[in-house]
């Protein structure tokens, strides 16, 4: 049986999500799946996320083309979607870069 305790849950929960969402913040691959998401099928096979630093999220575009597409008319609306997706990775600008 567990360890008796006169703590009440509302004053545990705060600390028990907070490890949680440590363990989480800055994972890439919980990031890709998320990108994946957000960008649709069509582009997440000729796109990954390469990284995060800072609060910038650079991703790795496959052709000139479809970069100049996200960068000119879907960032505003691709880094609007992550914020909301994940708050906690503080997500300031996103960067694409050509290349794999």
């Amino acid at each position: 049986m567990g360890q008796v305790t006169n703590k009440l849950l509302k004053d545990l929960l705060p600390q028990a999500l907070h490890r949680v969402q440590s363990a989480h913040h800055g994972r890439l691959d919980l990031l890709q799946m998320g990108w994946s998401e957000i960008v649709g099928e069509r582009f997440s096979s000729m796109t990954r996320v390469a990284s995060l630093s800072h609060g910038v999220l650079m991703v790795r575009v496959n052709n000139s083309t479809l970069y100049a597409l996200l960068e000119q008319h879907e960032k505003k609306r691709l880094l609007q979607h992550l914020k909301k997706r994940f708050p906690g990775h503080k997500i300031q600008s996103l960067y694409f870069r050509m290349g794999e």
